[in-house]
């Protein structure tokens, strides 16, 4: 919330998010009173009361499901698919009808790079740094990896893939 706030210059005067402990707590109802923001929770379990935020969740979860069976991904890997569903949806869909303004230039006044957009679930490589190397001279410089999407939400530029075979993620520049 901080980053929005500093993005846009200002706060919201209000916040509306369901009745989850994260919205909840006494801490975030602190932060909350000392930005001056005024929390309102949905009625839990009335979904039609927040139609808007629903429709987006159920579009969301498509585009990660339609993404995850066209990679042939197992459902472990939803949220990176959401993820990568939800970059795509505010750099390609225009904010209405009547609008060619995506939601990222709305955000940022400037057009989004779309020349570094993957398949989900796209074949890749990720170097390996020498140290890292087994045998500097003759290991592999690169291992095969999946591509999971785009790392910012973990705060770092460059693609999010997947490592198979007992490897973790990674990032690559």
């Amino acid at each position: 919330l901080d980053a929005l706030i500093l993005k846009i210059g200002a706060a919201p005067t209000v916040l509306r998010c369901d009745a989850a402990a994260e919205h909840t707590s006494a801490r975030f109802r602190l932060y909350l009173n000392t930005k001056l923001i005024r929390l309102e929770l949905a009625v839990p379990g009335e979904h039609h009361l927040n139609p808007r935020a629903e429709a987006a969740i159920g579009s969301l979860s498509v585009r990660a499901r339609v993404m995850l069976a066209y990679a042939g991904m197992p459902s472990g890997f939803w949220e990176d698919a959401v993820y990568y569903s939800c970059e795509i949806e505010n750099r390609m869909t225009p904010t209405s009808r009547h609008s060619n303004i995506t939601p990222y230039e709305s955000f940022t006044s400037r057009q989004p790079d779309n020349s570094k957009i993957r398949i989900f679930g796209c074949f890749g490589w990720v170097w390996v740094p020498r140290g890292a190397r087994v045998d500097a001279k003759w290991a592999d410089t690169a291992v095969p990896a999946v591509f999971l999407g785009f790392a910012f939400h973990l705060a770092q530029r460059g693609f999010l893939l997947g490592i198979p075979f007992g490897f973790a993620a990674g990032v690559a520049i």
